[in-house]
């Protein structure tokens, strides 16, 4: 997921003081890992993830996102109803694709994705 819009100050100043948000998963067996990368590891619940150990091959030899436009990070939806919006839009209503809340921390930008309020940060706990 990338963003359309980059360092948007009015989603800023809207969710500046909120350090939660919601995040869709692929749940496994094993556990939940991303629903939009795939071969990245399953993802350690109750304990900060740094993006940076679970960068997906599009990361993994720059600190930017192919675009350069910005930092990579965890994608986070500021709003729980549109984080179900984009699962039904973009993953269907199977059953392995859940809506998880989590806390975030680091912010690098705040922006939009197909007109949805968007974090990106550099640490999140799921």
């Amino acid at each position: 997921m990338y963003l359309d819009i980059i360092d948007d100050i009015n989603i800023e100043k809207s969710f500046k003081d909120q350090t939660f948000g919601w995040k869709v998963l692929h749940k496994s067996n094993d556990g939940l890992t991303s629903a939009h990368f795939i071969y990245v590891p399953i993802y350690p619940t109750n304990k900060w993830l740094d993006e940076k150990d679970f960068r997906s091959t599009c990361c993994q030899d720059s600190d930017y996102v192919e675009s350069n436009t910005y930092k990579c990070g965890w994608h986070i939806f500021l709003i729980e109803e549109d984080a179900h919006k984009w699962r039904m839009e973009k993953c269907g209503a199977g059953k392995k694709k859940v809506v998880s809340m989590v806390v975030f921390r680091d912010v690098i930008t705040y922006g939009s994705q197909l007109n949805f309020p968007i974090v990106v940060a550099k640490e999140m706990l799921i």
